[in-house]
């Protein structure tokens, strides 16, 4: 508060300003990405209807970059989503200039089988190829890992997804 005195002959004139501050407490509960599952193992339906709405969300990223899914997947084992994508050019002139892995999960991959996974995928590429004619079919694998591992957010994590898909055009 500022106080301000002046003296006029016997009368003495004071102004007051009063000036509020209000302060609340902000915050965004969503922002955060929940566990899927419960200490007891069970899954968190909330959390488990947030991370479908971020897959949706993520296929929104892919055509938005001009991409088509040729094949999908989920794990049998986690919450993990498997995406075949192509360019939608690639895909109308039968010429696939690379096949897009993406795998989005809520738990890291096993270190341990990077090489049968690359045979999967190696072997996937040469399945989807086109022109059937080609001798070996190019791929690149991007792999999201959500619920807490690498990003706080499901919204960060799409940022990335942005990111990375906007290297190829």
């Amino acid at each position: 508060m500022k106080r301000v005195v002046r003296q006029f002959d016997d009368l003495i004139k004071i102004w007051r300003i009063t000036v509020d501050v209000s302060y609340s407490l902000e915050y965004d509960v969503a922002a955060s990405i929940m566990p899927l599952r419960r200490a007891d193992g069970s899954y968190d339906q909330v959390a488990l209807a947030e991370y479908d709405e971020f897959i949706i969300e993520a296929l929104e990223v892919f055509t938005a970059h001009d991409f088509v899914i040729l094949e999908e997947a989920e794990s049998p084992n986690s919450k993990s989503a498997y995406y075949s994508l192509v360019k939608k050019a690639d895909v109308d002139n039968y010429n696939y200039k690379f096949v897009l892995f993406i795998r989005l999960s809520d738990h890291f991959n096993n270190r341990h089988t990077r090489s049968q996974k690359m045979q999967f995928y190696d072997d996937k590429a040469q399945q989807l190829k086109q022109p059937t004619s080609k001798k070996h079919q190019t791929w690149k694998l991007k792999e999201i890992t959500v619920n807490g591992a690498i990003f706080d957010s499901y919204d960060a994590a799409l940022r990335e997804i942005d990111r990375r898909l906007s290297q190829y055009g």
